[in-house]
C-alpha cells in the first residue's frame, strides 16, 4: 500500500462514521503519525509503499478508529493553543472551547486591573489549561488538581514535555472538607465535564462511548 493509496482508503472508511472535512484531517493527522512526513513530504513521496512496521501500524490504528475510538486517544495525543500533550483515556480530550476560557483568562491577568500571582486549576485532566497558562504567563505560580492518580501522572508528563513548572496534588474538590487543605490563590480556574446525562442521545459515538 503506497502513503497516498493509504490516505484514500482511510478517508473512505471514515466517511461511514464523520463528515467529509473531519475525515480528511484524521486521515492526514494518521498519515503524518505513521510516516513522520510533513503534508508537503507525503505529497511528493505519495507512491512509496509502506514499509512492513508503517502497514502494521495504519492497520492497527485504522481498525481503532473503525471501532470509533477518538484519533487523539487512537494516536495517544492531541494539540490544544499551539503545544502537542499526551493523552489518554485516564483524561478527556482539549477542546477549542477550553481553548477560550485559557484565553479569557490570559487577558484578565495580563490587563493588570488585579495582581494576579497565583493560580489554581481545579480538575485538572491532560494538564492543558495550566501548562498553556504558566507557558503564556512565566511568572504565575500554578498550582492544579485532579482526584484521578491517572490524570495527574497525564498532566505531570505533559509540563515536563512542555518544560514548565507546575505543582500538582491529588484532591476531592467536591468534598468540603478538603477545601481547608487548598492553597491561597488570586485567580482559580476550571474547565469540568458539563455535558448532562440525557444530552447523550445526541452526541457522536466516539464522545459519547470512550470519553
Amino acid at each position: 500500500m503506497t502513503i497516498d493509496s493509504a490516505r484514500i482508503e482511510l478517508k473512505r472508511q471514515l466517511l461511514h462514521i464523520y463528515e467529509e472535512r473531519e475525515a480528511q484531517t484524521i486521515s492526514d493527522w494518521v498519515l503524518e503519525h505513521i510516516t513522520k512526513l510533513s503534508k508537503t513530504a507525503r505529497l511528493i513521496e505519495k507512491t512509496r509503499q509502506f514499509s512492513a512496521m508503517e502497514q502494521a501500524d495504519f492497520d492497527s490504528l485504522r481498525t481503532a478508529l473503525l471501532k470509533h475510538r477518538p484519533v487523539q486517544y487512537v494516536l495517544g495525543e492531541a494539540w490544544f493553543a499551539g503545544l502537542k500533550f499526551t493523552v489518554n483515556e485516564s483524561v478527556l480530550i482539549p477542546r477549542p472551547e477550553t481553548e477560550e476560557l485559557v484565553n479569557w483568562a490570559i487577558q484578565l491577568v495580563k490587563q493588570g486591573g488585579l495582581v494576579m500571582n497565583k493560580v489554581l486549576d481545579i480538575g485538572t485532566g491532560s494538564g492543558c489549561i495550566p501548562v498553556v497558562l504558566k507557558k503564556q504567563l512565566p511568572h504565575l505560580a500554578v498550582a492544579s488538581l485532579d482526584i484521578s492518580s491517572d490524570a495527574l501522572l497525564v498532566a505531570e508528563k505533559n509540563a515536563r514535555d512542555n518544560l514548565v513548572d507546575i505543582d500538582f496534588f491529588q484532591l476531592d474538590f467536591l468534598d468540603e472538607k478538603n477545601w481547608e487543605s487548598l492553597p491561597v490563590v488570586d485567580l482559580l480556574i476550571s474547565n469540568p465535564p458539563y455535558i448532562r446525562q440525557e444530552e447523550g442521545a445526541a452526541m457522536a459515538k466516539n464522545v459519547l462511548d470512550f470519553e
